[in-house]
């Protein structure tokens, strides 16, 4: 069966929508951060929900394709989200909750995102930079996905247990981020 065979009239969930002017001061920011972050926050929501909302439900979850694309999201979720800690930081613009919560989502980030797998994701690259393979010798398995990489790097952890916990890093930036807005469910439009 292709992809477009499994992809079925339905899978994809209802779209809304709420229509607002980010260059007036819309009601749907919450907190005081300037229009920047706001914009920020914004646009890292939005990838993220489009991996998880759209991508996730019409590709299967051990899908590779849709695995690359979660860790992409994920990783340049978390990169903004350093970006917008670093900046805020240095003004003085968080108070100790958020401040926090920002270093929370950013603690494991090394552990889960390492250089070297960064690297095999975005660039596709197998080797480090002494060009010596990632995936062991013992771990190789062409039955895997990736063929036993993830398990090479991670030290034995599963394919699935690392989905699991890019799921979970995922889950947390989005309600952090979800928490930045005051969305009025009833505004919502759905018919365009």
């Amino acid at each position: 069966m292709t992809l477009s065979e499994s992809i079925q009239l339905g899978d994809c969930p209802r779209f809304g929508y709420i229509d607002f002017n980010t260059n007036r001061n819309s009601s749907i920011f919450r907190g005081s951060w300037d229009k920047e972050v706001q914009l920020a926050f914004l646009h890292l929501l939005s990838l993220i929900n489009f991996e998880k909302y759209v991508l996730e439900k019409v590709l299967p979850i051990d899908n590779e394709w849709l695995f690359r694309i979660k860790y992409v999201v994920i990783h340049y979720a978390l990169s903004g989200i350093e970006q917008i800690y670093r900046h805020c930081n240095a003004d003085n613009k968080m108070d100790v909750e958020i401040k926090n919560i920002f270093q929370t989502l950013l603690d494991d980030r090394w552990t889960f995102f390492p250089s070297e797998f960064r690297g095999c994701m975005m660039h596709y690259r197998l080797s480090d930079k002494e060009n010596r393979s990632l995936i062991k010798e013992e771990l190789f398995d062409e039955r895997l996905p990736f063929n036993g990489l993830i398990e090479s790097i991670f030290h034995g952890l599963t394919f699935n247990e690392y989905n699991k916990i890019l799921s979970s890093k995922r889950d947390e930036m989005e309600l952090f981020l979800e928490s930045q807005f005051n969305i009025d469910k009833r505004l919502i439009k759905y018919d365009l």
